[in-house]
């Protein structure tokens, strides 16, 4: 498969991503036969390596180490699906689920004469650990595959495992063609499903919540130390004033959405962990937190509303499970919802930015403003 840089494709696209590409080189404006100007290539690694970025990256010449210590590492997905201005976070784990000490990474394209040392990203997690990577699609005809070698280091700088992972870069789809339909949105099946892989909460001081993700916040909880024992009260300014920090923190393991033909929509949300301070059972005098520590998965039903003028979706209502609630002698008093995680309501779009890319856009109820919250999914493999 070639492509060639500044050259006329004619191309047919097969499904999924086998692609049989066919050009004709011809002359154009801005093409000469300048010796100098090689064509570029689809399988090229040289110039693919050119486009890529990541994270305090840099470029070393050769071939990645091979001798590895043997563990089995897993990725997340099977292919990584690249699309402009969208993070991937490529989740790396043991396969055993067991503690990864790993925080850089060797990358190169297969066949290419150089490879990356690189960093991963700097979230709390330590079994899972996320790639980021960029690419600059200036002057590539898209959609366009090719493999990549991952090598996670550990601490001590000895290779881990060798993971070869096939990329595909995607074109943003035309979203106000004001022909699409339900059909295309859903590639052709009766349903689809798209797994959440990140939020970014820009309404406030701007948040990024990824899958997996521990995320944290401390508190500062002001009790009493006496002679007598440890208590939470209000001792300040008084000798038996203590002060101890606890954390509050949130993990979501994963969350789902799936959209049925029929204007059905289906929901999930899995191991949502959280733990909350207790300070009634704080230990004041040594110094020791206590916590209330909480697991929720929530499954939840509703409708949509498809609009074709641009490809989106709009979740009419969603419907989960809920817990009851009782009073202090032990009646139910009534139910309370469990968190849903995917949006609903008029102020929130669904919009299906390539292939592989779904986004949830929030816009401002008052302003009218888009894109104040924003949820990625990724489309799963049915």
């Amino acid at each position: 498969m070639k492509l060639f840089k500044k050259c006329n494709p004619y191309y047919l696209i097969a499904p999924l991503l086998v692609l049989f590409i066919v050009f004709s080189c011809e002359k154009t404006d801005d093409f000469t036969e300048d010796p100098d100007l090689n064509p570029i290539t689809q399988g090229d690694p040289n110039l693919i390596t050119e486009s890529l970025s990541f994270k305090n990256g840099t470029t070393i010449l050769g071939t990645i180490p091979t001798n590895t210590s043997g563990l089995a590492l897993k990725m997340d997905r099977d292919t990584i699906a690249l699309v402009k201005d969208v993070e991937p976070f490529v989740g790396i784990k043991n396969a055993d689920g067991s503690i990864l000490q790993t925080s850089t990474a060797y990358i190169q394209v297969a066949g290419s004469d150089t490879y990356f040392e690189v960093e991963f990203e700097e979230i709390e997690n330590d079994t899972l650990v996320y790639l980021n990577m960029d690419f600059d699609i200036t002057d590539w005809q898209l959609p366009m595959t090719f493999d990549l070698n991952i090598v996670p280091i550990d601490d001590s700088g000895t290779p881990i495992d060798i993971i070869t992972a096939p990329v595909i870069v995607e074109e943003e789809l035309a979203q106000n063609n004001g022909n699409c339909s339900i059909e295309e949105f859903l590639n052709g099946k009766d349903f689809q499903t798209y797994r959440w892989i990140v939020t970014y909460d820009n309404v406030g001081l701007p948040v990024r919540r990824v899958y997996g993700e521990e995320f944290s916040v401390s508190q500062v909880v002001n009790g009493c130390c006496t002679s007598s024992g440890s208590y939470y009260g209000d001792c300040i300014g008084f000798p038996t004033h203590a002060m101890v920090t606890g954390e509050t923190k949130t993990v979501i393991g994963s969350a789902y959405i799936r959209f049925f033909r029929d204007g059905a929509v289906a929901g999930s949300l899995w191991n949502k962990v959280t733990q909350n301070v207790d300070p009634i059972n704080f230990d004041f005098c040594n110094g020791v937190p206590a916590y209330n520590i909480s697991s929720i998965t929530n499954h939840y039903v509703g409708t949509y509303t498809f609009n074709s003028a641009n490809c989106t979706i709009t979740i009419d209502n969603l419907i989960g499970d809920s817990d009851p609630i009782y009073d202090n002698s032990g009646n139910e008093i009534g139910q309370f919802p469990r968190p849903i995680h995917a949006g609903q309501g008029f102020n929130v779009t669904y919009l299906k930015l390539s292939d592989h890319t779904l986004l949830e856009e929030h816009s401002d109820v008052e302003t009218g403003e888009d894109a104040t919250y924003v949820q990625v999914y990724r489309r799963e493999e049915e």
